[in-house]
């Protein structure tokens, strides 16, 4: 439920199944007091009010990216949210603080939460021993790889992809790796 400052209106025109022009087949057009889902600035409006929102709960933006907003709590805790449109993923070492924030996030809008998810905006998450927390992309590869198999499927006798066996045995075997790579490596990433 994005809210939109005074002043900015959100129009609408009629969908299929509406008339769509009046009797002097002048088209109609309608004006929404709050965007719809999907409507183009509707994006827009969400993240706005969901940052105003945030920022009166005490969260601070990241510099480095816009949708990540991190919250300090005075016994040295954190809480960590990640945003994307509508999803959020959110980390923290302080479970009363973050009750409390949740709380009061649930309370100015309708939200459900997921404890401890296994998928994220195609990400895998598998969560180890001593906190440890694995991220991948197998269900993403697997699914772009199948999609992909399917339109070029007998466009050519040579097997342009590897097959959906294969791609999953050379992924798993990845995810097997033991050795770290070298952290200049990483950092250059």
């Amino acid at each position: 439920k994005g809210e939109p400052l005074d002043g900015e209106v959100c129009y609408l025109r009629p969908p299929p199944a509406y008339r769509e022009y009046d009797k002097n087949q002048v088209p109609i057009i309608w004006k929404l007091s709050t965007p719809l889902y999907g409507q183009g600035d509707a994006g827009r409006i969400w993240y706005r009010t969901l940052h105003s929102q945030l920022l009166h709960q005490g969260f601070a933006r990241s510099q480095h990216d816009p949708c990540l907003y991190v919250k300090a709590y005075s016994d040295g805790t954190t809480i960590d949210i990640a945003l994307y449109v509508d999803d959020m993923f959110i980390t923290t070492d302080s479970a009363a603080g973050a009750d409390r924030d949740l709380a009061a996030l649930n309370a100015k809008f309708s939200m459900t939460c997921k404890a401890d998810p296994t998928y994220f905006l195609g990400m895998n998450i598998a969560y180890g021993a001593l906190g440890v927390v694995s991220l991948s992309s197998a269900t993403y590869a697997t699914t772009l790889a199948a999609n992909y198999a399917s339109v070029l499927r007998g466009i050519s006798d040579q097997p342009l992809l590897p097959s959906l066996p294969d791609l999953a045995k050379v992924y798993e075997a990845a995810l097997e790796r033991t050795e770290v790579p070298e952290p200049a490596l990483i950092k250059a990433y």
